[in-house]
C-alpha cells in the first residue's frame, strides 16, 4: 500500500511495501522537491508524483523505491525547457493515473489563465509521460485514449 498521507495532511509520501519489508519516508530531505504531494502512481517499483502547493512552483518526479533516487522529469521551476511542462508556472495535476498496460502516466494538468494573455494556457490539458522513451507529450482525444 502507498500511501501519500500522514494522518491527515498531504504533505509526506510512505511508501509502504507488500512484501514485508519495512515503510519509509520520503521527503525533501531526500531530495524530494516539495513535501506536498498533489498526486501519486505506482508502476511496479516506480513511484511517479507531482509534488509542490497549487500556486506554487511544482514538479513532476519519479521515485525508484529499490534506490530511493529520485529523478525530476518536469518542474515549474526550470527556466531551461526540456519538457512542454518545464517553465509553467503555477501548474498543478488534478489527477494522475497509470494506463492499463503501464505504458504510460496520464496526468491532468490545470494552470488556470495565463495573466500575460488573460486566456487559458495552451499547456493545460492532458499530457501522458511515456514510460518506454521517458517523453512527456500532451495528447488530445475525442474517446478512448490510444497507448500506442
Amino acid at each position: 500500500m502507498i500511501s501519500p498521507q500522514d494522518s491527515l495532511l498531504p504533505s509526506r509520501l510512505h511508501p509502504f511495501p507488500l512484501l514485508g519489508a519495512s515503510a519509509f519516508r520520503i521527503n525533501t530531505s531526500d531530495g524530494l522537491p516539495s513535501n506536498f504531494v498533489q498526486q501519486l502512481a505506482a508502476v511496479d517499483e516506480q513511484l511517479f508524483a507531482w509534488v509542490g502547493e497549487r500556486g506554487y512552483l511544482a514538479s513532476f518526479v519519479s521515485i525508484d523505491l529499490a534506490s530511493r533516487d529520485i529523478r525530476t522529469l518536469a518542474s515549474c521551476q526550470r527556466k531551461q525547457q526540456l519538457t512542454p511542462l518545464d517553465d509553467f508556472p503555477h501548474a498543478s495535476c488534478g489527477l494522475m493515473i497509470v494506463t492499463q498496460h503501464k505504458k504510460m502516466v496520464v496526468m491532468a494538468i490545470d494552470a488556470g489563465i495565463d495573466p500575460d494573455t488573460n486566456r487559458y494556457s495552451n499547456r493545460n490539458g492532458f499530457w501522458a509521460y511515456q514510460l518506454a522513451v521517458e517523453k512527456i507529450k500532451k495528447f488530445y482525444t475525442s474517446g478512448f485514449v490510444s497507448e500506442s
